[in-house]
């Protein structure tokens, strides 16, 4: 987009292809070490999301800094996506507006900080751990691991990145995204669950226990994240009607674990079963484990 003039036309465009959903991005991405720079201005979301509502659709912001937020917030969009991942503390004014207008918020730690520091911190963890052995190929986890032993050569991030102490930033970054994430649920924000899927490993199961771990972490029960991932998350899709919870008369969408989620979180990660609209689409191998 070059001008305000073109939203329109391009929208409808989309629109015309069977789009779901609008996506917006307020801002670039960023590593973590400041702010991302502004991408669209208020006027241009405010238009976008006056085309999309029109056609009954909702509109999602990817931000990752204080001016994209309010640029997605007071242009009114239905979410925005990562928000918390950023090395400094969201304002309490801009989370109070956030909840006064019900904007669902997707914090996406596995797809940002969680996962950079963590990976940063045991980057043998590529070849030891069996989901990421099994999953990622061999040549994408190799080319990982050397530019993570390089990364941590005294000086030499530090020299590549353009920062003057990026390991000290980056675990600044990572503490900050998990007290935003519990600041945001603690202020009764409503909170969805979703990971981004990080690029590096390219595997949705690992990246789904990944966030589910930085969620506990960043001080959210269980009932919560289950939510998250479920009602709140079919409420945020404007699908409630149908789909996230178990009731007489919704897609029969079901998965069935080993063990109970509300007393121990890390039975999601012990999947039996799945089913999708009454048909059964998944059963673990009783000889897999």
């Amino acid at each position: 987009l070059r001008s305000v003039d073109e939203i329109d036309r391009r929208l409808e465009d989309h629109i015309a292809r069977g789009v779901d959903v609008i996506k917006i991005a307020t801002t670039h991405g960023d590593l973590g070490f400041q702010d991302a720079k502004p991408d669209l201005p208020e006027a241009w979301v405010r238009e976008i999301v006056r085309v999309a509502h029109e056609h009954g659709l909702k509109v999602t912001a990817h931000s990752y800094g204080t001016e994209g937020d309010w640029a997605a917030v007071r242009g009114g969009v239905d979410g925005i996506e990562h928000l918390v991942n950023v090395p400094h503390e969201l304002p309490d004014d801009l989370i109070q507006a956030i909840k006064e207008r019900g904007i669902y918020v997707c914090p996406t730690l596995s797809g940002s900080a969680y996962t950079v520091w963590n990976v940063l911190q045991a980057p043998d963890q590529l070849f030891e751990d069996p989901d990421l052995v099994a999953n990622v190929a061999v040549d994408v986890r190799k080319q990982l691991y050397l530019t993570l032993r390089v990364l941590k050569l005294p000086g030499v991030a530090r020299l590549l990145l353009g920062q003057p102490e990026p390991m000290r930033q980056w675990e600044r970054w990572y503490q900050q995204s998990l007290r935003n994430t519990g600041k945001l649920y603690r202020a009764g924000v409503p909170l969805i669950f979703g990971t981004d899927t990080p690029f590096a490993f390219g595997n949705f199961f690992h990246s789904v226990m990944n966030e589910v771990r930085a969620l506990k972490l960043a001080g959210l029960p269980n009932e919560a994240i289950l939510r998250m991932a479920t009602s709140e998350a079919a409420n945020a899709l404007g699908i409630g009607d149908r789909v996230g919870t178990i009731e007489t008369g919704k897609v029969a969408d079901l998965v069935l674990l080993d063990g109970d989620p509300v007393s121990d979180i890390e039975a999601l990660g012990r999947v039996e079963l799945v089913m999708k609209e009454g048909r059964i689409v998944y059963r673990r191998d009783p000889n897999a484990r």
